[in-house]
């Protein structure tokens, strides 16, 4: 059933051949976390910080983060995570290789119930206890998630990443 969830499996299948796949998912799992990463937490996180605060800058990034996904909310949750992250380590390199393994794993289970033989009957079998285990799957991710953002919430006073940049520097108005 190509089209439903937008994932490389979904392209490779649209454009009718199985051999794109694999062109789609280093693209998917590899190529974009690290645009993603650069995009929203290294220009916009550090310029939006720079201008409203680090709070405010890390929900709305992860805001707009969230809005170029599928499934809104765990993009919301996980890219307040790699917000964080990216504030307590001060570096690229923590967020990129979460993301990288977020999309690694969605691409897994996403190949699995499309490729597997027998998978449209598991899937069919499943019906509404497959929406009752994507529920739990993404109770069981946010929770871990959730406390690690509670924990690692960047103070008020908290520095801005590369706020040492001269390039980043507020400019007085006027």
């Amino acid at each position: 059933k190509p089209g439903r969830s937008g994932s490389a499996v979904d392209v490779a299948s649209s454009l009718g051949s199985r051999w794109l796949y694999p062109a789609w998912l280093v693209l998917g799992v590899l190529f974009v976390p690290v645009i993603e990463e650069f995009l929203f937490r290294s220009v916009i996180l550090n310029r939006w910080a720079h201008k409203w605060g680090l709070r405010r800058a890390v929900v709305f990034s992860s805001l707009l983060f969230a809005f170029g996904h599928r499934g809104v909310i765990w993009a919301f949750i996980v890219g307040m995570a790699l917000s964080v992250m990216y504030i307590a380590t001060r570096t690229l390199v923590v967020p990129i290789v979460y993301h990288i393994t977020v999309n690694a794993l969605a691409e897994a289970g996403d190949s699995i119930f499309r490729w597997a033989p027998g998978a449209s009957a598991l899937e069919g079998a499943l019906g509404a206890h497959g929406v009752l285990l994507g529920m739990a799957s993404f109770l069981l991710g946010a929770v871990p998630v959730g406390l690690f953002i509670i924990r690692y919430w960047p103070a008020r006073d908290a520095p801005i990443p590369y706020s040492a940049l001269p390039c980043l520097k507020r400019v007085p108005p006027g």
